[in-house]
């Protein structure tokens, strides 16, 4: 099941409002007993009618009121002697509508309706934080001086530590680009959508026959209002509407082996309405996924020997390896140490030591934005910045880190040395208005290589090699970025014989110390290798969930360490 994008954590010591709740659940059987909406029941021939996920949920607060409730929570910041303070307020619907087991006709969905607020101040070097959920002036200004008495009962910070980057004072409304509100579209058409789905991967002949399918189709959508305002004197409010779609396609080979799974590759978490999904092209992609997998799981599984082997990683994986290993590392409050308790620290640090210095393999420039359709695309960041978009490593060399106006002055010496302006890249990332901000890499972009290089080209040359594709959800690491592996249990392993693949591989791992590792790319694939990945990133104590977005092409590596993980220790 999706996870709702803003929500509020349970188990804060605060009273739940009844802004935040969960509004709806269902399950329907439109060839039986209709749709259930929590105690009601709703017929078939009612959802005939056009049902719409805005009929069932209830109103959110008015978005019209968030300014003010923002502007008496600075007000009252600044009265309790703030000397500096900002604010998210937030308002948010959010639903599911998934195909449940069962006959064809079978659907659940659930909803969210929430609310909720962060203060954060300033005082003497000083930070506190404070969060609520009730939608109320009185509520909003107790939460500032309440924040204010907390950063006076706290050490200041080293002297300039927090020295903040200059903005620019932004004011203004923004809407991300949607052309169908998702919320307007009667249930029934959204069921028959994902049936039709199912459908279309059930009509490639030999797919049913696989006794193992790894998930039924859902799609998840929120629409979020959240104005920001600040001490000085920025008032934005951003309409966000984002999809999160899964259409995961797999099976088991008949006589044995693990099982083979892969996501339908034009269908992943963006910003957007109805119309992500609702492309034809998709049935053909879920045509050719289902074929796709087909041919894998009709390959031989065994074991690899263990040894060093010539690697290509799809894009999919490659980008889910860089995000997962570069780009968190180029986050800059994790390389400045305020993750160490939490999500961890950085191999790329210190940060002036690391800067104009090649560390990765001249073949690799990767890039990061926040530009819509990216699931991470915004107009201003939770610090009120415009997001700044350009390259963090040229080349192999580390040119930028991924800055908030909190953390970009420790960058100063080098922005000095290159005659460029102090400024924040525009990654200050509040999940929720109501949890603390935090810096979160961008959507990662890889420049493709201009030469031909398909994943046939990067393949054809291997004596003995393997193909890795799939690795969909990012990759394990150890605490400071610096090593990780990806195991066959997680991806879909081949093995590459005279550039043929052969056999699926089972038990295996590949192994590796991030930077040799990125150091042996060979070739960087073509624009035909490029793929887009979507997954979920972690950070914060408790953890808070945020989505991220690569575009990464293939990617051929050399002497990657292959270890066997299904012997009994």
């Amino acid at each position: 099941m999706a996870t709702t994008y803003a929500g509020v954590a349970a188990g804060r010591g605060v009273v739940k409002s009844p802004y935040s709740r969960r509004a709806f659940v269902t399950s329907a059987s439109m060839a039986l007993t209709g749709l259930a909406i929590g105690a009601r029941r709703l017929s078939a021939a009612a959802l005939a009618r056009g049902v719409r996920a805005s009929d069932l949920l209830p109103d959110p607060p008015d978005v019209n009121v968030l300014g003010p409730l923002a502007a008496a929570a600075i007000d009252a910041a600044k009265s309790a002697g703030a000397t500096y303070a900002d604010v998210r307020v937030a308002a948010s619907q959010s639903f599911t509508i998934e195909k449940s087991p069962g006959d064809r006709l079978s659907f659940g969905a659930e909803g969210d309706v929430l609310f909720g607020f962060g203060i954060r101040v300033l005082v003497n070097g000083s930070w506190g934080f404070v969060h609520g959920e009730t939608p109320k002036t009185d509520a909003l200004a107790m939460a500032a001086r309440g924040a204010v008495a907390q950063a006076r009962n706290v050490r200041p910070a080293a002297a300039g530590r927090w020295e903040y980057a200059p903005a620019i004072v932004v004011t203004g409304e923004w809407n991300a680009p949607m052309a169908i509100d998702p919320f307007a579209v009667p249930l029934h058409e959204q069921m028959a959508l994902i049936r039709a789905w199912l459908d279309t991967m059930e009509s490639v002949r030999g797919f049913n026959s696989l006794p193992f399918i790894t998930s039924l189709p859902f799609i998840t959508w929120q629409r979020e209002s959240r104005a920001f305002a600040s001490t000085e004197g920025s008032v934005t409010t951003q309409h966000f509407h984002r999809v999160n779609p899964n259409i995961m396609q797999g099976g088991s080979r008949l006589m044995g082996g693990g099982p083979v799974g892969l996501q339908v590759p034009s269908v992943y978490a963006a910003t957007g309405g109805y119309e992500i999904v609702a492309r034809e092209s998709i049935h053909d992609d879920i045509k050719e996924t289902a074929e796709d997998v087909l041919r894998m799981a009709s390959l031989e599984a065994r074991s690899l020997g263990v040894g060093r082997y010539s690697v290509v990683l799809d894009g999919t994986t490659f980008g889910s390896v860089l995000f997962s290993t570069v780009g968190r590392a180029l986050e800059l409050d994790r390389v400045l140490g305020d993750e160490a308790d939490a999500s961890g620290t950085s191999y790329l640090s210190p940060p002036i030591g690391k800067l104009g210095t090649p560390v990765f393999s001249p073949d690799l420039t990767l890039s990061t934005d926040r530009e819509p359709p990216s699931i991470t695309g915004v107009k201003w960041d939770d610090e009120g910045v415009a997001p700044v978009a350009g390259p963090l490593i040229q080349a192999g060399q580390i040119v930028d880190y991924e800055t908030s106006r909190r953390t970009a002055a420790a960058l100063q010496p080098w922005y000095q040395q290159h005659a460029r302006a102090l400024v924040s890249r525009g990654r200050a990332v509040a999940p929720a208005a109501d949890q603390p901000v935090q810096i979160r890499c961008g959507h990662i972009v890889v420049k493709p290589s201009a030469s031909p290089a398909s994943i046939d080209d990067l393949i054809r040359d291997m004596s003995r090699g393997i193909l890795v594709r799939g690795a969909y959800w990012g990759v394990p690491t150890d605490q400071g970025l610096s090593s990780g592996n990806l195991s066959a249990d997680s991806a879909l392993v081949l093995e590459v014989q005279k550039g043929r693949i052969v056999r699926r591989v089972t038990g295996g791992a590949l192994e590796w110390n991030t930077v040799p590792f990125l150091k042996n790319i060979l070739v960087v694939g073509d624009k035909s290798t490029v793929t887009h990945g979507t997954g979920a990133s972690f950070k914060g104590v408790p953890w808070r969930r945020t989505e991220y977005h690569t575009t990464a092409p293939a990617a051929l590596l050399k002497e990657v360490s292959v270890i066997d993980i299904s012997r009994a220790v």
